[in-house]
């Protein structure tokens, strides 16, 4: 184990690993990630890993749009292929949640992330096999290559 290291990162889940890998990036100079377990061996290593713009304000939109940007270019920005793939995303709302939904889709709109509203028709052609009894046509998130974005 080292002895010195001009930083310490302790713990490597997906914001320890996150940034040694940037001040390396950066040439900040000996960088020590602690880890007790192994990489990814609590919150990290359960995750379904998506990327996601769908949120309630512009900070956290913005840094996901960035995050977006860094597996679309993941050779450069992350030193190799992540495995990144754009498949789009829906969400799907009831009435009672509908108003919640709508804002967090107008805080999309307003930074242009290419989220848009579809209606429940769309929803029946895009996912027939989904139970649409309760949904009135939701805030749809959708990748800009994904059929329906």
């Amino acid at each position: 184990m080292e002895k010195t290291a001009d930083a310490v990162v302790i713990g490597g889940g997906i914001m320890g690993a996150s940034v040694a890998h940037f001040l390396a990036k950066k040439r900040f100079g000996k960088v020590v990630l602690l880890e007790k377990q192994h990489l990814a061996s609590a919150s990290t290593g359960s995750s379904a890993g998506n990327i996601r713009t769908s949120y309630s304000n512009p900070l956290t939109i913005k840094l996901a749009l960035r995050a977006l940007e860094m597996f679309e270019n993941d050779r450069d920005e992350l030193g190799g292929d992540s495995g990144f793939r754009q498949i789009g995303m829906m969400v799907l709302m009831e009435e009672s949640n509908l108003d919640a939904g709508m804002h967090v889709l107008s805080q999309e709109t307003k930074i242009d992330t290419g989220s848009r509203r579809v209606s429940t028709e769309e929803i029946k052609e895009l996912a027939p096999q989904f139970d649409l009894v309760r949904t009135v046509g939701g805030p749809g998130q959708a990748s800009k290559q994904a059929p329906w974005g």
